[in-house]
């Protein structure tokens, strides 16, 4: 996954046609980590007119919603990418997971993806399902769209999920973290020198420290409650750090779990570490205490 991140921004410009095929390659490979429903009840359909894939588990508390929004930097993965950890999360959580196929970048920068999460969250709403049995989850730049939708429905004043989990998240575009520099030798998923080029093929010509791009510079005075995972060896430690004591900083419930010596975005491996599986039911007793 790491040299599909390198070849990709290779030559620090991104065309269509190479951002497609390093798609189709990463779907091979990420499938080897582990695809399968086992169980869980896997279904394709439309959300305010979008793709979603909806995971339903044997046994499933009533009204429980995860929306759950897969990395890739901005650019890659899907919901079959992220199956691995979605099923079992669906399962750990007795939640129903919905999995947008939310626009990606180069073709739909920055503000497509929010734009489609926020559509989806509010119908949602629509459908009937209560904000407050809402958990908000995502991975690395799925992290940051998590943030990103939470911090904007507070500023429209919209209803707010009960809780925002928050795993190896990208929280920070313009790449000041510390850790960028201190683990990018033992960094086993992210090539630093790509992300600058990742980060511009979301974030078009706007500043990178724009709230709703980076959301470590957004509000989160009155966000609900969060859980933040990380590796301590990852590049993106610091942004997990920051994350939360911003959050802390404006009063706000935020819980930081850093494992050692693992990969970048590591509970997306559910089905080939052990330590992601753990995480996952760190992840599931979080749903619990905000949904109880």
């Amino acid at each position: 996954m790491k040299e599909r991140l390198r070849r990709l921004t290779a030559g620090g410009s991104v065309e269509p046609s190479v951002v497609q095929s390093q798609r189709a390659r990463l779907d091979r490979l990420v499938r080897l980590a582990g695809e399968r429903s086992r169980g869980v009840k896997v279904e394709q359909e439309k959300v305010a007119g979008l793709e979603v894939e909806v995971l339903t588990p044997p046994e499933r508390r009533a009204g429980l919603h995860i929306l759950y929004v897969h990395g890739g930097a901005f650019a890659m993965g899907s919901p079959r990418t992220h199956r691995g950890l979605t099923r079992r999360l669906a399962i750990a959580a007795h939640a129903r997971v919905i999995v947008p196929a939310y626009r990606l970048a180069p073709e739909h920068p920055y503000p497509a993806a929010l734009t489609d999460l926020r559509s989806i969250y509010r119908a949602l709403l629509a459908q009937g399902a209560a904000a407050s049995r809402i958990v908000i989850a995502g991975e690395s730049a799925g992290g940051n769209l998590v943030l990103a939708l939470a911090q904007a429905l507070l500023a429209d004043g919209d209803p707010l999920p009960a809780g925002l989990v928050l795993l190896s998240p990208w929280a920070d575009l313009a790449c000041t973290g510390e850790s960028l520099v201190a683990n990018r030798d033992v960094e086993m998923m992210v090539p630093v020198d790509a992300m600058p080029v990742a980060a511009r093929m979301y974030a078009g010509e706007h500043d990178l420290r724009t709230p709703a791009i980076s959301p470590l510079y957004g509000e989160f005075r009155g966000l609900p409650p969060l859980l933040v995972h990380a590796s301590s060896t990852e590049v993106l430690c610091d942004d997990a750090r920051r994350v939360v004591d911003a959050a802390r900083a404006a009063g706000v419930s935020a819980e930081l779990r850093l494992w050692p010596h693992l990969p970048h975005a590591f509970p997306a491996f559910a089905d080939i570490l052990p330590e992601a599986r753990a995480a996952v039911g760190e992840v599931a007793a979080f749903v619990g205490r905000v949904v109880p």
